[in-house]
């Protein structure tokens, strides 16, 4: 899934309910992993201002002013990057025929992880399409 489209969850969903999606994916960019301290006053050349617009950082000073705020790294951090990257390459090698343990030793994770990987793809690919037709058994 494309990081513009993953869900934000926890603190980012709170950002994204305080000041759009949009400049909460911005701030996650931005200064993800990091803390930013949230002014009391803003100016018209402060980095919130340039970063989110004015609005949208008033809204944090409004909510957060004289804090420093804990930003997520969100979907576009290096872990998130890492977790899909190693999500896409257990499936490569499940594909290509590898065995549970030599795809755990391979990628660095459990035999369980790609246990679990394989379950849920099963299940996946067993889903019931809304466009058969149960009757006489063919495609709509």
């Amino acid at each position: 899934m494309p990081d513009d489209l993953a869900p934000l969850t926890g603190f980012l969903a709170e950002l994204a309910d305080l000041v759009g999606e949009q400049r909460a994916r911005r701030l996650a960019q931005i200064h993800g992993g990091t803390r930013l301290y949230v002014p009391e006053r803003l100016t018209p050349d402060h980095p919130l201002v340039t970063e989110i617009g004015y609005e949208a950082a008033l809204s944090l000073v409004h909510a957060f002013k004289r804090e420093y705020l804990e930003i997520p790294l969100g979907p576009s951090g290096v872990h998130a990057q890492s977790i899909r990257s190693r999500r896409e390459l257990v499936s490569r090698l499940d594909e290509e025929g590898w065995s549970a343990p030599e795809i755990a030793r391979v990628t660095g994770i459990h035999c369980r992880t790609v246990y679990r990987h394989r379950a849920k793809k099963q299940i996946n690919t067993k889903q019931i399409s809304l466009f058969d037709d149960e009757i006489s058994g063919r495609n709509i």
